[in-house]
């Protein structure tokens, strides 16, 4: 995990690993809270997608305009090993 970004309401984090990291955050273990509910309360489940993007922000932009408020997080490769998540948070 690299960096979590803030923008209003839509979350962004940056990933390193394989498609198994990525859906692995989002699993609770142990009946204990995801990982990813530190950056991203609320959301239970990732849909990863099958765009890949030359740039973050162009993933960025992509994952905002689809993603809907209070839904699943999406997750775009950006890079061979490296993943944008992002998710609209309900405030």
């Amino acid at each position: 995990m690299a960096d979590a970004t803030t923008n209003n309401k839509f979350v962004t984090l940056n990933l390193t690993g394989q498609e198994g990291m990525v859906r692995g955050f989002f699993m609770a273990r142990d009946m204990s809270e995801p990982a990813s509910h530190q950056t991203f309360p609320g959301i239970r489940a990732v849909a990863v997608l099958p765009q890949e993007f030359d740039s973050v922000p162009e993933a960025a932009e992509f994952l905002e305009q689809l993603l809907e408020l209070g839904g699943n997080a999406g997750a775009v490769r950006v890079g061979s090993s490296e993943w944008l998540l992002g998710a609209w948070l309900s405030q």
